[in-house]
């Protein structure tokens, strides 16, 4: 476990692509180029199909934030022929293909941030999708505080951020939007040379905390050596990095933050279990029982860029991967918590 910065909830759905925030609260997804390595940092999701002859509060939804872009077509919940038309008239105007169908590319065009304060086309689209998520609120155009408390309970209840702000994440739980499947292990390079035997598992052979300097390496491909860990898994994470590094073109990252990401000593496990205490910091395991005290456990940078929690490129490579070469998931919690277990 690490310290974190913030103490907001994850993320649980991936966005449709590299995301940014345009003007006016628009959302804008990129599309990703096809050529590898593929970047870490893609998101993908997966956008239900809206199109003709759909009903109902999706379709409510959808006519909402299509008079939010400017087209003039009722909010009947009805997908009809002028609905169809307001699809084509957008889709058009924002070089989409033209086919009066609402999907993976034209969802996240019309999608944009709302939150306290907004009034508008926007704000009805989001009402509408709250309402039809349970919550009992008005779709009377004004993000007030019903509208902001019904957001906050349904981030929540989805494991969102909550911030009360309905932004790519919480518009694709609201759509309904899934996230794509795990990446698959690469065909190549994928064996694992298996633990470094000249030193013994640390754990049981050392105190926890006081792992001697002999038996602690540089993780790979880290800035500096204060980024230590057990030299027995430097063989697995040197090819599980290398692998990692195929794919997307960059190494897996443990030094995005401090040195405690990695080994602890006791009194590193002090000061963040205080934190963790005193209300300051994140959960911490108590001093002389973390796993990070015998180098065996390691805290990576998931390169969420917006995406869920257990949802970005990162999570899902290593979920597919880690365990070839001896790292698994251990804190169901934290998607960055990654231990050695060989």
């Amino acid at each position: 476990m690490r310290r974190v910065l913030t103490k907001k909830k994850l993320v649980a759905v991936a966005a449709a692509a590299a995301l940014s925030f345009g003007v006016g609260g628009a959302v804008v997804f990129t599309e990703q180029a096809s050529a590898a390595p593929s970047d870490p940092n893609a998101q993908t999701t997966i956008f239900p199909v809206v199109k003709y002859g759909a009903q109902g509060d999706r379709v409510t939804t959808l006519q909402y934030l299509l008079r939010a872009s400017g087209q003039g077509v009722a909010a009947d919940g009805s997908f009809g022929p002028k609905t169809q038309q307001a699809v084509r008239n957008f889709q058009s105007r924002n070089g989409l293909v033209v086919d009066g169908i609402v999907g993976p590319k034209t969802w996240p065009r019309l999608l944009k941030v709302v939150r306290e304060g907004n009034r508008g086309d926007a704000v009805k689209a989001a009402q509408t999708a709250l309402r039809a998520a349970g919550h009992r609120i008005d779709v009377d155009g004004s993000f007030g505080p019903a509208t902001r408390q019904a957001t906050l309970a349904f981030q929540d209840a989805r494991s969102l951020d909550t911030d009360a702000v309905i932004g790519p994440a919480t518009w694709g739980a609201l759509l309904g939007a899934k996230a794509p499947a795990p990446s698959k292990p690469p065909t190549s390079g994928t064996k694992s040379p298996g633990p470094d035997t000249r030193y013994p598992k640390p754990k049981g052979k050392y105190p926890n905390g006081e792992v001697p300097a002999n038996q602690l390496c540089q993780v790979p491909g880290s800035k500096s050596s204060d980024y230590r860990m057990s030299c027995r898994a430097v063989p697995d994470f040197t090819a599980m990095n290398n692998a990692y590094r195929k794919e997307f073109g960059v190494n897996l990252q443990v030094d995005h933050l401090d040195r405690l990401t990695t080994y602890r000593t006791v009194a590193d496990q002090r000061v963040l279990y205080n934190m963790y205490l005193n209300g300051t910091g994140n959960l911490a395991a108590k001093p002389g029982t973390s796993n990070h005290g015998w180098g065996i456990a390691l805290d990576l940078n998931m390169r969420r860029n917006g995406a869920g929690s257990h949802q970005s490129r990162t999570y899902q490579w290593l979920n597919a991967n880690g365990p070839t070469y001896g790292f698994n998931d251990t804190v169901p919690s934290e998607d960055w918590h990654w231990e050695y277990h060989r």
